[in-house]
């Protein structure tokens, strides 16, 4: 039962030691000069902006199955 409570007691230290570290010793790479950049589209406009880009990739894959159609032949 001794050995139980100081496994215990030890583990308590141990978080507790760590919680310290964690506090003191923050060291976070974080550029204080960063600038952030915000969306601030609508969702509307988010989505018709995926619809434009989607109309983009099917037109380019579109081209490619041609290019590739005449180079098979």
């Amino acid at each position: 039962m001794k050995i139980r409570e100081s496994e215990k007691a030890a583990h308590e230290l141990e978080i507790k030691a760590s919680d310290i570290d964690a506090a003191v010793f923050d060291l976070k790479a974080v550029n204080p000069t960063a600038v952030v950049n915000l969306d601030t589209r609508t969702p509307q406009q988010v989505i018709g902006n995926i619809q434009t880009q989607g109309k983009i990739v099917s037109e380019a894959l579109a081209k490619l199955s041609e290019l590739l159609a005449v180079a098979s032949d």
